[in-house]
C-alpha cells in the first residue's frame, strides 16, 4: 500500500510541483484577529483542495498535455442499475474517485505533434506563465497582500481563458483526443496473475471514463457537482475565509484573481447558473460581513480587495468555475482508456494494457455491481486464497481462516444474500 501511495505522490509532483505559500503575516494582537480569519475551517479545506484537483489540474491539462489526480465523481442508482448525469432520487448513489492520468494526444502523431498545446501558448500567451510569476506581493507595505503585477495582470482572466479556449479548441476536435489512464504499482517486476484482478482495473477506468464524460457533456456538471457536496452536509455557501483566500490568490493568482475582484463589487462572473442562483438567493449571502482589510489595520490601500465585498468566495463559486473546466474537455472525449503498471522500486513501467470503453460491457458490470449492492444479487465466496495475500481486509474477513466455505455439504453456510446491502447501509452509506 505505502508503496503504491510513494509512487502515486512521485508522480503526481512530476507534473504538479508542489507551490509552498505562507499565510500573510498579521501584525495585530492575537485578541484582534478577525472572526472571518480561520472560520469555517471545513468548508476552506474543501475549497483549497478542489481549487488544486480540478480547477488548475484542468487548466494544466491545456498547458502541457497531461495532468494528474483529477477528481471526478458520478452517481448510480442501485434501483434502476444505471449510471446518472446528475442525482435524480435517493437510490442516486454518490460515487467519487480520482483519475490518475489524463493526457490530451494527437492522434495520429501522439508523441511528437503538440502543435496545439504550442498554438494555445500563440494566441493565448500568458497561459504558459508559471502561475506564481504572474503576480507580486507589494512588500512596501504590508507583507502578504496580493497585488496584480502591471505587466501581465491585465492579459488574464478566468473568464477569457474560457472563452477564447473554447474558440481556439473546436479546430482541433478531429485531431486530437484525451486519453483516461490509471497506474498500478507492483512490487515484482509482472502484472497480476489473476485475470479478474486485471478485469477490475479495467472497469475502474471505465468507470473513471464515465465519470468524465458526463461532467464534460451533459450539461449537468454544476448540478452534480453541487449535490455531491451537499451530501456531505457542506455548506456551499458560507465564505471561504481569509487566510485561505490570501493562500488561494497566492498560488492561483491569474486564475482567480479577476473573479475575485467581480465577486467583491458584485459584479457578474458570466456562468449563468451561478449568476442566477446569487440573484435569487439573496439569503444564501452571509450575515457576517466579509471584509479582508480587517487582518491589516494599519494598512492604508486602495487595493479592490481590501474592502467589503458584495459577494463573497464561496465553494459555490468555486464549483461554478470547475464545471465549466470539465465543460471544455467535451469535444476531446475519446473511447480510449489504459491502465499502467509501474515497479514501485524502479518506477519503470512493466506493461500497459489498452482498452476501448464498451457501453455494454459497462452497461453490464453496473447491473452487476449494484445487485449486490442492493442485496438482489447473492454474493460469490472466493474460491482462490491467493487472492487474500495483498487484501487490505484479510484480518477482518473469514474467507482467508476458512470460516466461510460453498454449500457443497460442509454444513457451513454462504453468507446472507443481505450482505451487500448490509455492508452498503451500516458502513459506506454515510455522510462524509
Amino acid at each position: 500500500m505505502k508503496l503504491g501511495t510513494d509512487e502515486h505522490t512521485r508522480l503526481e509532483l512530476s507534473s504538479h510541483p508542489t507551490v509552498l505559500v505562507e499565510p500573510p503575516t498579521l501584525t495585530m494582537d492575537p485578541i484582534d484577529v478577525p472572526y472571518l480569519y480561520e472560520a469555517y475551517a471545513k468548508e476552506s479545506e474543501i475549497a483549497e483542495n478542489i481549487s488544486e484537483s480540478i480547477l488548475y489540474r484542468l487548466y494544466n491539462l491545456f498547458v502541457t498535455s497531461e495532468a494528474r489526480e483529477i477528481r471526478v465523481h458520478g452517481y448510480v442508482n442501485l434501483q434502476s442499475l444505471e449510471l446518472e448525469s446528475f442525482r435524480q432520487t435517493s437510490d442516486s448513489t454518490l460515487i467519487n474517485g480520482i483519475i490518475d492520468l489524463i493526457e490530451l494526444k494527437d492522434k495520429h502523431n501522439p508523441e511528437t505533434d503538440f502543435s496545439m498545446i504550442h498554438d494555445i501558448e500563440q494566441y493565448l500567451p500568458t497561459f504558459n506563465i508559471p502561475i506564481m510569476e504572474t503576480y507580486t506581493e507589494d512588500r512596501d507595505q504590508q507583507q502578504g497582500i496580493i497585488v496584480p503585477d502591471s505587466e501581465t495582470s491585465d492579459k488574464f482572466t478566468l473568464t477569457t481563458f474560457l472563452d477564447q479556449l473554447t474558440q481556439l479548441l473546436p479546430y482541433y476536435s478531429d485531431s486530437m483526443e484525451l486519453i483516461i489512464g490509471d497506474i498500478k504499482t507492483r512490487s515484482v517486476q509482472s502484472i497480476p496473475r489473476q485475470q479478474s484482478v486485471i478485469e477490475s482495473a479495467k472497469f475502474q477506468v471505465f468507470y473513471y471514463h464515465q465519470f468524465l464524460t458526463i461532467l464534460a457533456t451533459s450539461g449537468n456538471s454544476y448540478r452534480s457537482l453541487v449535490d455531491s457536496w451537499q451530501l456531505r452536509n457542506v455548506d456551499l455557501d458560507v465564505p471561504i475565509n481569509y487566510k485561505t483566500m490570501f493562500m488561494l490568490l497566492k498560488k492561483y493568482g491569474p486564475l482567480l484573481f479577476d473573479d475575485m475582484i467581480k465577486l467583491s463589487k458584485g459584479v457578474s462572473l458570466g456562468m449563468d447558473q451561478f449568476d442566477e442562483f446569487i440573484i435569487n438567493n439573496p439569503t444564501t449571502k452571509s450575515t457576517v460581513v466579509y471584509d479582508p482589510s480587517e487582518c491589516f489595520a494599519e494598512h492604508k490601500s486602495s487595493h479592490p480587495l481590501l474592502r467589503p465585498w458584495v459577494n463573497p468566495p464561496t465553494l459555490r463559486y468555486l464549483l461554478a468555475r470547475c464545471s465549466q473546466m470539465y465543460q471544455v474537455l467535451g469535444p476531446f472525449i475519446s473511447p480510449k482508456c489504459k491502465v499502467e503498471y509501474r515497479n514501485g522500486h524502479t518506477h519503470k513501467v512493466i506493461a500497459t494494457n489498452e482498452y476501448e470503453f464498451d457501453s455494454n460491457e459497462f452497461k453490464a458490470q453496473i447491473h452487476k455491481a449494484s445487485s449486490f449492492w442492493n442485496g438482489s444479487q447473492n454474493p460469490k465466496i472466493n474460491q482462490d486464497i491467493s487472492k487474500c495475500k495483498y487484501c487490505e481486509f484479510k484480518a477482518h474477513c473469514p474467507v482467508p481462516h476458512h470460516q466461510v466455505h460453498n454449500d457443497t455439504g460442509d454444513g457451513i453456510q454462504p453468507p446472507p444474500k443481505k450482505l451487500g446491502d448490509l455492508v452498503y447501509h451500516e458502513f459506506l452509506h454515510v455522510q462524509m
